[in-house]
């Protein structure tokens, strides 16, 4: 019996190191370090920001606006928090529930945790975004990135950013909802044709909650490319090309997440190696996972839109009804 321990023993430690080597060389460790990365860089900015005495909330600027403009201002603000209210109360009963961090609210946490990057909209001139500067709003916290030259006047409304990076969910859910026909019947859809289908259906619904975000004030395109443009010329002017890529990031890549993980559990690209993990560690895991996956595909949105911007040429002729800045 006692000759065969020192075998036992070593064969123990082998196994416990071949598991911690296969541990970090797994992607969901890989991913849940770029996730870690992601949210000290924005709390670093934000940080800063704050201890600066950045968090000033203005209510708006509304002196220009027609009653039937404000009448819409304020119904739009409101519409989008009672729809933050209730895709937060429903990741929350979801996980007091299953009593873990689910997948859900791991996306969500993702979206959260983009908030940080959206100055970088207006980086630099020309900017790719203008925000309405009568919807609730604070100061913007883009002097605080690296290499600001954006200016110091730059506002982030609740509507459009602080909120609206949170529902960004809201990209995902439309595209969810346009696809469960298609999955229905072809519920073995996999591969390139699943990408074309989710990239259809995401800029199907991308334009259309576009069109209802411009519409309603909360911000505006001023450049856009004069051949791929609806309404080319108006202040609630459409460049295609952004809607798409805009869609597809916000909402097809974070379907396709939640897709596979639905099918697949912890076996997909993102999360292999989670079952290595402690028991107690794997929520954490894989929520900084899902956030590193979701913030490097926004920052490649990011870099995207400005080089769209940077490409644009039309200009909008008349003028907006909305005092965008």
């Amino acid at each position: 019996m006692s000759s065969t321990q020192p075998h036992r023993t070593g064969g123990s430690a082998m196994d416990h190191s071949g598991r911690v080597s296969a541990l970090r060389r797994s992607p969901v460790v890989a991913w849940a370090a770029v996730g870690a990365a992601f949210l000290a860089a924005g709390a670093v900015v934000m940080g800063r920001w704050t201890a600066a005495g950045g968090f000033r909330i203005s209510f708006g600027d509304r002196a220009s606006l027609s009653t039937g403009r404000e009448i819409v201002v304020w119904s739009v603000q409101t519409v989008i928090a009672l729809t933050f209210a209730a895709i937060l109360g429903y990741v929350i009963g979801q996980c007091r529930r299953e009593k873990h961090i689910t997948f859900d609210a791991a996306l969500l946490a993702a979206y959260t945790t983009t908030i940080w990057t959206d100055p970088l909209l207006g980086y630099h001139s020309p900017r790719a975004v203008l925000y309405d500067a009568a919807l609730v709003h604070t100061p913007s916290w883009g002097p605080y990135l690296p290499g600001w030259q954006g200016g110091s006047h730059q506002i982030t409304p609740f509507a459009g950013s602080w909120l609206g990076y949170v529902l960004g969910a809201g990209w995902l859910i439309a595209t969810a909802l346009l696809m469960r026909p298609v999955l229905r019947r072809r519920p073995a859809l996999s591969g390139w044709r699943l990408g074309v289908a989710v990239a259809a259906a995401s800029t199907a619904a991308g334009l259309v909650l576009e069109m209802g975000c411009v519409q309603g004030g909360i911000y505006a395109y001023p450049g856009t490319f004069p051949l791929l443009t609806v309404f080319p010329g108006q202040w609630y002017q459409l460049s295609l090309p952004q809607v798409a890529l805009t869609a597809f990031c916000w909402g097809g890549i974070p379907f396709l997440l939640r897709h596979r993980h639905l099918k697949h559990g912890a076996d997909t690209p993102l999360l292999r190696g989670l079952t290595l993990l402690p028991t107690g560690a794997r929520s954490t895991a894989q929520a900084l996972a899902v956030i590193g996956a979701v913030g490097t595909t926004i920052l490649v949105w990011h870099a995207g839109i400005r080089l769209c911007t940077l490409a644009s040429a039309t200009a909008p002729i008349n003028i907006s009804p909305y005092p965008f800045v």
